[in-house]
């Protein structure tokens, strides 16, 4: 047949079998898009975020100032993202907090009124105030004056007050007002705004007393912001840490703002403030955020080593500024001399009253309203606030504020600042001799957050005196505080700046780059010998717009998970669709059919492969319509898909290698798929490990390399490129060499070789229905050359014929054409084995059904294949219709017809496609076919059947199809393997007849184990034992040759009348060579009704009542006649004679037949009949002669009998044979239950102990000898917690962090920029010359080295790059201005989504001049532009140009420098606070002491002039390597003009300390994650045994066995008692074995003294609760394989899936969802063991790292036990168990089914009834049959309403001691009834009572009174015959004593 037809049929064949189950194909199509469409949903709640560009506030360095220092760490600890340019971004500016109060506070502090002494010394000021008539005078009074004393001038002022008349002044001219409204002017608006910024600071302040603090924990944090930032929680908005690939930080883990109390118990340094200080900080979230930043520069040590005195100068300058912090302490101590001074003044002092009285003037009041216009002050309101309250009069509420509320709020400021102090530690540092002490007192101090950074100094000669020109120094940090020096920037590339504050900004956070400026400021003060004036800001880069997508990010982890997930029902199905044709032994047929298995396989593929790309169609629509992968290219992707289908319908080839049951594969395909997936997940988790060669290696199990793949695109996806056909070849990840397209050659590759190892596979084990190849066959060069595999094999030679063998096979007929000649046949399977068929040579004639017949294993199928093509002959060959097997196979295959021993139908196709299907499949054309299936239908008698698939036909229906199928396209040879096989009398007749009706004009082979059929069907018979033929010939030929002859069986007169028959037993008796078991009996018809098959009860039981008849003068007659006659057996009233054939040819048989008719009274014969030799005898003679089972270690017959004749043999056996039977009758008494000579059986409690202690053995011996049991439910469990917690033991090693230099070259090429914002200012031009001239940026080109790439100098001059004439004229034409210097970007949009925005030419500007400076890098000038603008907007076009052309993204700019900015909050020299003493008159007080060092910190508050510090976090190390060339161009700058500036430099090195393991947060989140993992591993394992329990339940259930234990007694509740009892006692063993593995490995999380208690409750109420849920599923599976492996799927789909779903919504925070979901979860036991054990791994992690932030509080550390934590779980799992199981025994009794018998149940009336059941009905219903031992009135079935009833009204009694045979066909409703008598089922209607008991209601006692066997062996595979007496013995209640004696009875049966 040609092939495109068989391919054409195989598709037609699968799709309309997919067609057809339209439930699968639907769930196929939509599983995976109702996975996606969560996915959707979950996209449309998270859509992509468009953010707008983001500014962040600048951070000052300590060089900068105290104030502004402490300004920035508290103000930009959210580091927030603004949307427009901050203050300090802009040019010459850097501060951010002018609206501060303590801004205002301090510059009123400093700057504030003029005296006397100012106004004197300046001519023109002292011209306004002072008119001198000689205009030549004025020079020489200002100079007399400006010499006076202040202290002189205090005086004079005060006295010239005090003598002044204002109204005077105030009523002069217009000239004179002037003046004084200037004075008010100048000096009163700064008094007042002054005044107001210090009341505002105590009202903020009020707010953080302790009282307010608890009360108002976000006002009080407000309060402080306001007081330090000028702006509340500082504005902006908080930028989440975008880097998911690389983040894995415990901070996302704890949750961002975790707690963390310091041990203050151990601390005995701190006061009861401090302690009460921290406590409320700790309170709110908002404050422990600032604490948590701020803490160790409050209260860490700064280590360093070696500890010289040169180092110690270096610490000491650092220590400086610690010790301004002391000015605090000092200002209270002169405060509170210098207060009561102040009260006094205020309350009695003359300048004070003065004032109050020139406010109360009304022209005064008004200049002074005019002035204070927008103020909330007024006249009035200063003079009240002037006035001294009286201190007996209480205050009004609301009463406007004075002085004294003034006086006594600062009172309290200086109070709580020193005690403020006191919570500083100021002396922070301490020196070490070695680095390795060094660090082990840095983990000391760790213990208890003590620590902050040690500096090591790499000194040349440490013992030098000096320090060398070149300091180079490590900085060793925590390594949760510092950034990672194991990587410069992150691997992949995402939009979004790096600003996370905890995790981005390390460097800032944990305080590195405040000790890194100290120590270099300390180290140019040393150096050069002066104080740098130049503080530093840092400034992190803006960036652009951009777009947002969490979702992108997340679906980078679980893309994976989802696709693999998606097909996963799909890959169940294609292996179950392979597997049933394997299992039903389809494939077998169509390989007959002469179907190569490479097209079987290729149909499959392809049947399958067009789904999945449908389906993948569907996917990317749903991908691209749900906006998940909104960049990708569709195309590729499909691509991509397509790869993964083609390698997964290749694993799923394999993978149905390994099964021949479809529903177990379909089961388990689904889980070693998805099993397939989860090295992917360890993958991932090593990912920083993983080389490529790793990644390719992985990459062999396809859906590795599928995720893989995923990761790729969602990566790109990411960065909003999507994965694209340019970009196939590259990967995102810098440094990586695995691409996109290295995994689609993966999944390419991985398709080839599952479908060689399939190929392979199925050759070496093809199951059980094919002959295996040797695994060597691949190496054979018969193989490969098309010759069979024997070929070349040693044939042994053809066995001798024997002297008989001749005479045993008749002469071939000479008339008949020959169909079939086999000659000389021989088969060998494998080397050295015996010839399955050996020298086999017979001919098959046309028009004949020639009967193949042999034992089993003779050899038949074996020939029957080789005919068929299945297998190739060793040697020898076939001939069919003259045509060769080996050569013209094809040929032959179109006149073959085969019907193989079982049907050879697929459920689904209906009747007519089966002809169809087969006809076509035989090469027949369309018409050929359609007249056939009329034609075929008709003879078969199934036209009526014509459009019903074949699931639906009745067994003799199904077989009589696959008969037909034999038959069509007119096959000339048919071969018929066993055609009625399982079929009913009526339906193999039909059979026979078809068989009979199409014997013309074909050779028909028939195989068969009924020898009636043989004999009826047979022209001529073949029989071979052991592969060579025996005997062949008729029917009556063989009988002649190899029968016995003819039996006659006498039956005799009865001669006296019996006794009662106490035993119902009956014996079949017959001739030794009868003693088979044949289904029909061979009576050929003679004699009497009686023939011989039966004897009387009453005779066997009374052998002393037999008749003394002479059999011996009836021998002796025969004998007379027919010398050869012989006795063959007499018992009771029966005697068996042999006559020999001869005798009925001679006629002699005759004769002695009519002599007996005539003599019959005589001899006292009732009746005799004559039948013939059966087939089955010689079939069984010649199976013993061939010694098939012969067996090698029967013993020797015994020496008595070994000459004996063969009668006499008989007749030993035959009376061997009645003793037993009388033993038993004696043996079987106190078996019998009637009580007789035994003891009565047990009831009540001893019989419920018994059974209970029977089914406990039963069970027992079950599980001790069954291996399946033992593996699924103890080696199963502990190799998979094994194996997880091996898992957990190979977590990533962790890093070790090494040295790193901070410089900016590590980054590569890049581009740096400088602006000079002052240009006029000399010392900002020296320091760019500086930075700018040799050795350039940094210390790499001061001892240039081969290695580092120096230019000798700096190309001389900035060169601007050439520009098109098009932007040119854009930016001449353009008006431009200072806010907007260039064209805008354009960002995403609703309709257009942009990653990064777009950006026209000349955005940002034209491009700045631009120089290649000696360093190697681009230094562009950006003096006098927009930074901001220009960084922002040129941003989007570098990255644009790298993302396309580079392999991975460069940033090329990572910092630059703005030289010359302002500080507003700088504060000239303070030159009042002498006066300010003097005015009080305090000489040598704390005061004194005081002002002398104010005016030194006051200085250091604020630094005048700055430069800002831009850098690009994108470089981690960014921020740290700019700030260190910086701070060299100051070095450089500072020194004096001989140094040599090339000579000078410092290196600085990040050098995280290396912690211990535990000591890592990192660890203990990594933990966690293998935690959830070993979790997830724990549910695996528990998830097998509860299901391995069902095994057991079910197999009892469906052998009946467990119908059979309730029918002997057993009462169901005490059934499932014990089986629960012994499932938990079972179940204890699996899990005591889990704990014992976590102990030995030492699973804090689950073995802590406090955690394992939890885990044993947890295990064992697991076991309680899931034993009884899984109860259940044995009422509905029949296949215990396929029940074990659904429930196992449930068991993980949900605990898995429950518990990881909830983990997952909690890292979501999405708690609400996860509330309700935790709720409804804990009805399943699954879900309440594994998120327990989730639980208890997530919290031993969270104690583990509080222990490791120094917390060791008990709140963290919950007990497992409590309520809310495990305790819920444990009392669900307590209450299920219970529940479940009352629901189990509840099913068990129909509780649910619906007990109302059917009411106005109405049956068919009955047709006409035969006279004797009509008469049997009377009986019964007229209560005749009282008596009977079984009665059944009406008894009725009627399985589904409205159809025909199974049993009808069945009326019959059966009296005591009668055999009654209940006969019928298929279907008749023989089993039925039997069920509906044992209560297997129920009774629809009528009634049954078995002694007078009723079926209905008295079950339990007629169970007792009844022993059943059912239709199948209702036994135990594991169990011997014995145990299985004994146990059931034991629950019938047999008393124990009795029970050995079933020994006995085990004899009688020959067990």
């Amino acid at each position: 047949m040609a092939i495109g037809t068989q391919l054409y049929l195989l598709l037609w064949k699968n799709f309309t079998y997919r067609r057809r189950n339209k439930v699968q194909l639907i769930i196929e199509l939509l599983w995976p898009l109702f996975l996606f469409l969560i996915l959707i949903a979950v996209r449309q709640s998270h859509p992509p975020y468009k953010q707008s560009q983001c500014h962040f506030p600048n951070k000052a360095l300590p060089s900068a100032g105290t104030l502004a220092w402490v300004q920035g760490i508290i103000c930009n600890v959210n580091n927030p993202c603004f949307h427009h340019p901050t203050a300090g971004e802009t040019p010459g500016r850097v501060n951010n907090f002018e609206n501060s109060i303590s801004a205002a506070t301090s510059v009123a502090l400093a700057g504030g009124g003029m005296r006397l002494s100012d106004i004197v010394c300046n001519a023109s000021l002292l011209g306004r105030y002072l008119t001198v008539d000689k205009r030549d005078s004025f020079p020489e009074l200002q100079r007399v004056l400006c010499a006076v004393p202040s202290n002189i001038m205090q005086k004079a002022e005060q006295i010239f007050l005090s003598q002044l008349d204002f109204s005077k002044i105030l009523t002069v001219s217009e000239f004179m007002i002037q003046p004084s409204i200037f004075i008010l002017h100048s000096e009163g608006r700064n008094k007042i705004s002054s005044l107001s910024s210090f009341s505002e600071l105590n009202s903020e302040m009020r707010l953080l007393t302790p009282e307010n603090r608890s009360a108002l924990p976000r006002e009080s944090f407000r309060a402080f912001s306001r007081i330090m930032c000028g702006h509340p929680e500082a504005g902006g908005e908080r930028i989440p840490s975008f880097n998911w690939y690389e983040d894995q930080d415990i901070k996302s883990f704890l949750g961002r703002n975790a707690s963390e109390a310091t041990d203050l118990e151990n601390d005995n340094s701190t006061t009861p403030f401090c302690e009460n200080l921290i406590r409320s900080l700790e309170s709110n979230p908002l404050s422990r955020i600032v604490w948590r930043s701020i803490k160790p520069l409050f209260v860490g040590k700064l280590l360093y080593t070696p500890d010289t005195p040169v180092t110690r100068l270096v610490m000491s300058e650092v220590n400086k500024t610690f010790q301004d912090f002391q000015i605090l302490n000092d200002m209270q101590e002169a405060w509170q001399e210098v207060a009561p001074r102040i009260r006094t003044f205020m309350e009695s002092s003359l300048e004070i009253r003065l004032l109050q009285d020139l406010l109360r003037r009304p022209e005064v009041a008004v200049v002074v309203n005019l002035q204070l216009e927008n103020t909330s002050w007024t006249a009035s309101r200063i003079s009240r606030f002037l006035s001294t309250p009286d201190p007996d009069t209480p205050r009004r509420d609301g009463a406007p504020p004075t002085w004294l509320d003034l006086y006594q709020d600062l009172n309290n400021t200086f109070n709580t600042l020193s005690e403020l102090t006191k919570c500083f530690s100021l002396n922070k540092m301490e020196g070490l001799a070695t680095e390795g002490e060094m660090v082990e007192r840095a983990l000391e101090l760790l213990e208890d957050r003590q620590f902050w950074a040690g500096i090591v100094f790499l000194l040349p000669e440490p013992s030098s005196s000096s320090l060398p020109p070149h300091v180079k120094y490590k900085i060793r940090m925590d390594i949760d505080d510092v950034t990672r020096t194991n990587k410069i920037k992150d691997k992949f590339w995402d939009p979004g700046p790096a600003a996370e504050p905890f995790s981005d900004l390390r460097y800032v956070w944990g305080g590195f780059i405040y000790v890194q400026d100290l120590v270099e400021r300390a180290v140019t003060r040393l150096l050069t010998g002066k104080e740098p004036k130049m503080g530093i800001y840092v400034q992190q880069m803006p960036y652009p717009c951009f777009v947002d997508d969490v979702f992108i990010r997340v679906l980078n982890r679980s893309l994976p998970l989802f696709m693999t997930l998606a097909w996963i029902y799909s890959v169940a199905m294609i292996i179950k669709g392979v597997v049933y044709e394997k299992e039903a032994r389809l494939k077998e047929t169509m390989r007959i059919m002469g179907l190569s298995s490479g097209m079987l396989w290729f149909s499959w593929f392809i049947s399958s492969y067009l789904p999945f790309l449908f389906s993948a169609g569907l996917l990317i629509a749903a991908l691209k319509w749900g906006d998940i992968l909104p960049y990708s290219d569709p195309a590729v992707v499909f691509f991509f898909l397509a790869a993964f289908a083609t390698a997964t319908i290749m694993l799923c080839f394999l993978i149905s290698t390994f099964f021949s049951r479809a529903n177990l594969a379909a089961a388990c395909g689904g889980l070693i798929y998805f099993t397939l997936y989860l090295p992917y997940v360890l993958c991932v988790a090593w990912r920083e490990y993983l080389t490529s060669t790793h990644r390719i290696l992985a990459s062999f199990l396809s859906p590795v390399a599928f995720g893989f793949g995923c990761e790729y695109f969602s990566q790109y996806e990411e960065q909003g490129v999507g994965i694209q056909w340019f970009n196939l070849r590259s990967s995102p990840l810098e440094g990586d060499s695995y691409n996109f397209t290295i995994s689609i050659v993966m999944l390419y590759a991985d398709a080839v070789i599952y479908a060689l190892a399939t190929w392979y596979i199925e050759a070496v084990f093809p199951g059980q229905y094919g002959i295996p190849r040797p695994w060597y066959f691949i190496f054979q060069l018969n193989y490969w050359g098309g010759v069979p595999l024997e070929v070349g094999l040693p044939v042994p030679p053809a066995p001798r014929d024997e002297p008989d063998g001749k005479n045993r096979i008749e002469a071939e007929p000479t008339n008949l054409i020959l169909g079939v000649s086999i000659r000389n046949l021989v088969k060998i399977y494998k080397k050295g084995a015996k010839l399955a068929v050996n020298h086999l040579n017979i001919k098959f004639y046309e028009g004949q059904i020639t009967s193949f017949l042999g034992h089993n294993g003779a050899g038949k199928t074996t020939t029957m294949s080789i005919l068929t093509g299945l297998f190739p002959p060793t040697a020898g060959t076939i001939y069919v219709k003259g045509m060769d097997i080996r050569t013209d196979m094809d040929m032959i295959r179109r006149t073959l017809g085969v019907c193989p021993q079982h049907n050879v139908l697929f459920d689904i196709l209906t009747v007519e496609e089966h002809v169809w299907f087969y006809g076509r499949m035989k090469g027949m054309s369309m018409g050929e076919v359609k007249k056939e299936i009329n034609s075929l239908l008709e003879d078969v008698g199934l036209q009526h059947k014509r459009h019903e698939q074949t699931k639906n036909l009745s067994g003799g229906m199904q077989r009589k199809l696959s008969v037909a199928i034999a038959f069509i396209g007119g096959s000339k040879v048919v071969v018929l393997d066993e055609p009625t096989a399982g079929v009913d009398p009526y339906s193999r007749r039909g059979i026979w007849d078809l068989l009979l009706k199409y014997r013309q004009g074909r050779t028909i082979i028939l195989s068969t184990h009924y020898m009636d059929e043989a004999d009826l069907l047979g022209d001529r018979i073949a029989i071979i034992s052991q592969g060579k033929l025996c005997c062949c010939g008729t029917p009556l030929f063989l009988k002649a040759r190899l029968g016995t002859g003819y039996y006659l069986t006498l039956v005799k007169r009865e001669m006296h009348s019996m006794p009662s028959s106490t035993s119902t037993g009956k014996l079949p008796l017959t001739a030794v060579t009868k003693d088979s078991d044949s289904s029909v009996s061979d009576d050929t018809g003679l004699g009497s009704e009686e023939n011989g098959f039966g004897s009387s009860p009453s005779l066997i039981c009374g052998l002393s009542y037999l008749p003394v008849l002479d059999v011996a003068v009836v021998m002796a007659l025969a004998q007379q006649y027919i010398p050869d006659a012989q006795l063959v057996e007499d018992i009771g009233r029966e005697a068996v004679i042999n006559l020999p054939h001869a005798a009925s040819e001679d006629g002699s048989l005759a004769l002695f037949l009519n002599e007996l008719d005539k003599r019959q009274g005589e001899f006292g014969v009732v009746s005799y009949g004559l039948s013939d030799t059966t087939l089955e005898e010689i079939f069984l003679r010649v199976a013993e002669e061939t010694g098939v089972d012969a067996d090698p270690e029967e013993p020797a017959a015994s020496p008595v009998h070994q000459g004996a004749p063969s009668e006499d043999r008989d007749t030993d056996v035959i009376n061997q044979k009645v003793f037993l039977w009388h033993t038993e009758a004696r043996e079987t008494e106190p078996l019998s239950g009637d009580g007789q000579g035994g003891d009565a059986p047990l009831t009540g409690c001893f019989l419920t102990c018994q059974q209970l202690r029977a089914l406990f053995t039963k069970r027992l011996k079950y599980a001790l000898r069954s291996r399946r049991g033992i593996f699924a439910q103890i080696v199963l469990p502990a190799v998979f917690v094994l194996i997880a917690l091996l898992f957990s033991l190979i977590v990533p090693p962790f890093g070790k962090y090494p040295s790193l230099e901070l410089q900016p070259w590590m980054y590569g090429e890049q581009f740096t920029f400088f602006s000079n914002d002052a240009p006029q200012n000399p010392a900002i031009q020296n320091l760019l010359d500086a930075l700018l001239n040799p050795p350039g940026f940094g210390t790499k080109c001061m001892e240039p080295s081969g290695d580092t790439e120096c230019l000798e100098e700096n190309e001389t001059k900035f060169v601007r790059p050439q520009i098109p004439y098009s932007m040119w004229q854009l930016f001449h034409k353009g008006n431009w201005t200072v806010e907007k210097p260039s064209p805008d970007c354009e960002c995403s949009t609703e309709d257009i989504r942009r990653m990064l925005p777009d950006c026209p030419e000349g955005a940002g500007g034209i491009p700045p001049p631009q120089m290649k400076s000696m360093t190697g890098d681009f230094l562009q000038n950006l003096t006098g532009r927009n930074i901001s603008d220009y960084l922002i907007k040129t941003y989007p076009q570098i990255l644009k140009k790298s993302l396309k052309t580079k392999k991975w993204v460069n940033e090329f700019r990572y910092g630059g420098f703005s030289l010359g900015a302002k500080s507003s909050q700088a504060v000239d020299e303070p030159h009042y606070l002498e006066d300010f003493a003097l005015f009080f008159l305090l000489q040598n007080g704390s005061l004194d002491q005081l002002l002398q060092r104010l005016p030194d910190v006051l200085t250091g508050l604020t630094s005048q002039n700055n430069v800002k510090v831009w850098f690009n976090n994108k470089g981690w190390h960014a921020m740290a390597s700019f700030v260190n060339i910086m701070n060299n161009g100051l070095l450089r700058a500072n020194l004096p003009p001989d140094a040599e500036r090339r000579k000078y430099g410092m290196t600085a090195y990040n050098h995280p300390l290396n912690l211990t393991k535990e000591q890592l947060t990192e660890m203990a989140l990594m933990t966690t994650s293998v935690d959830v993992l070993v979790s997830i591993c724990v549910i695996f394992a528990m998830s097998f045994v509860p299901a391995s329990f069902v095994l057991f339940l079910i197999e009892e259930r469906v052998s009946k066995s467990k119908h059979l234990q309730f029918v002997s007694g057993v009462k169901p509740i005490l059934y499932w008692t014990t089986n629960y009892l012994w499932d938990m006692l079972n179940y204890a063993v699996p899990a005591t074995m889990v704990v014992f593995i976590f102990i030995s490995f030492q699973q804090e999380s689950y073995v802590s003294e406090k955690n394992l208690p939890a885990l044993v409750l947890l295990l064992l109420l697991y076991g309680w609760s899931i034993t009884p849920l899984m109860y259940p599923a044995s009422f509905i599976f029949s296949v215990p394989s396929t029940a074990y492996v659904v429930l196992t799927s449930i068991n993980l789909f949900i605990g898995i899936n429950g518990s990881v779903a909830t983990f997952v919504l909690e890292l979501f925070h999405l708690n609400e969802v996860n509330r309700i979901l935790k709720k409804v979860f804990l009805i399943f036991p699954h879900f309440c063991l594994g998120r327990g054990l989730i639980d208890m791994a997530k919290n031993q992690a969270m104690a583990d790292a509080f222990q490791r932030l120094g917390n060791f509080t008990k709140s963290s550390n919950l007990d497992p036990l409590s309520w809310d934590f495990v305790g819920k779980n444990l009392f669900a799992m307590a209450m299920e168990g219970i529940v479940f199981f009352i629901f189990t025994v509840l099913l068990q009794y129909k509780f649910f089914v619906n007990f109302s018998r059917w009411s106005g149940f109405v049956l068919p009336p009955l047709g006409t009834e035969d006279e004797d059941v009509a008469r049997e009905r009377d009986r019964v219903k007229s209560g005749r049959a009282v008596g009977d031992v079984l009665i059944l009135k009406d008894l009725s079935k009627v399985y589904k309403a409205g159809r025909k009833p199974a049993v009808n009204r069945l009326c019959l009694g059966i009296p005591r001691g009668e055999c009654f045979g209940l006969l019928g066909v298929n279907g008749a409703g023989k089993t039925s009834t039997f069920r509906m008598l044992t209560s297997d089922t129920r009774i629809t209607y009528g009634e049954a009572f078995l002694s007078n008991h009723s079926v209905l209601t008295e079950v339990e006692k007629v169970h007792q009174l009844m022993g059943y066997c059912p239709q199948f062996d209702a036994i135990s595979d594991l169990l011997t015959g014995r145990e299985h007496l004994e146990f059931y013995a034991r629950l019938r209640g047999v008393p124990e004593a009795h029970v050995a004696k079933v020994q006995d009875a085990s004899k009688i049966l020959s067990l």
